[in-house]
């Protein structure tokens, strides 16, 4: 199977945590903080992405809920793109989804015979439970809405995903020529969930954006006292995950509709 998930549970919060609301825009806060940052290596080798938001858990949601707030968070850097956002009134998508509407939206796709394997694994239901989700989830949600998703199945630890994915940011992000669409990834390991909106390459490190985080969730837009948790290098990512699944929007087209049933079904590239 080319999809894999993980049950495991992350410890609850010991101490309650006073939720702000989500911070538009997040990503302006993040790129002007490594743009005049003291350390010149820093300043020079930072890419940071377009637009996003930082959209945390919710008091109901705080030990599950990573995976939707993730996917929320790529939706806020999507609907800045007026090919997507336009299309995606469609589907009466204006904002970022909450969780119950990303919920319909996998359950809607799964009636339409998407990623059948991830439908009766849970039993073709999400809304009114506390399941995690994950890439293929998130892949079956944005193909149905006809949106260019791909998934990248990293096996060979954070060197290979930090190498990959600095290698994509590179390219999206090369000022010599004209930059082109450079969305958040949505980055899945061992039992959680994070959106990766930059990259130090130099430092072999990835910017993070973690809405499960209680420094992030307390301290942002204060990027400062953030730095630590947003910076993961190779050896804190080794600690994350043996192994990671990607997804990844990077081209500025809708899709034609699935022609056969292979069309819905996820699959990754394997590195």
């Amino acid at each position: 199977m080319a999809h894999k998930r993980s049950n495991k549970r992350r410890e609850q919060d010991k101490e309650p945590v006073e939720n702000k609301p989500p911070i538009p825009d997040i990503t302006k806060f993040i790129r002007e903080y490594f743009s005049s940052h003291e350390n010149r290596q820093i300043k020079s080798k930072t890419l940071i992405c377009q637009a996003t938001d930082y959209i945390h858990v919710e008091p109901d949601d705080d030990t599950w809920g990573c995976g939707y707030r993730n996917i929320a968070m790529v939706f806020s850097a999507i609907l800045r793109v007026p090919i997507f956002s336009n299309h995606l009134r469609k589907y009466n998508i204006i904002s970022p989804p909450s969780l119950r509407r990303v919920q319909e939206l996998i359950e809607t796709a799964w009636q339409n015979g998407y990623d059948p394997v991830g439908c009766k694994e849970f039993e073709g239901k999400l809304i009114g439970k506390t399941n995690f989700v994950g890439t293929a989830e998130m892949w079956t949600l944005m193909r149905s809405l006809l949106l260019p998703c791909r998934m990248v199945d990293i096996q060979s630890g954070a060197s290979t995903l930090v190498q990959f994915v600095t290698t994509h940011f590179t390219t999206k992000l090369d000022y010599t020529s004209a930059p082109s669409l450079c969305l958040p990834i949505y980055l899945q390991g061992d039992g959680h969930s994070k959106t990766i909106v930059g990259t130090i390459r130099n430092l072999d490190t990835l910017i993070l954006l973690d809405p499960s985080s209680v420094t992030q969730r307390t301290k942002m837009p204060h990027i400062a006292e953030c730095e630590k948790s947003l910076c993961r290098d190779i050896s804190r990512l080794d600690k994350f995950s043996p192994k990671f699944q990607l997804l990844i929007i990077d081209e500025e087209r809708i899709l034609d509709p699935p022609q056969t049933d292979k069309d819905k079904r996820p699959c990754a590239l394997k590195i």
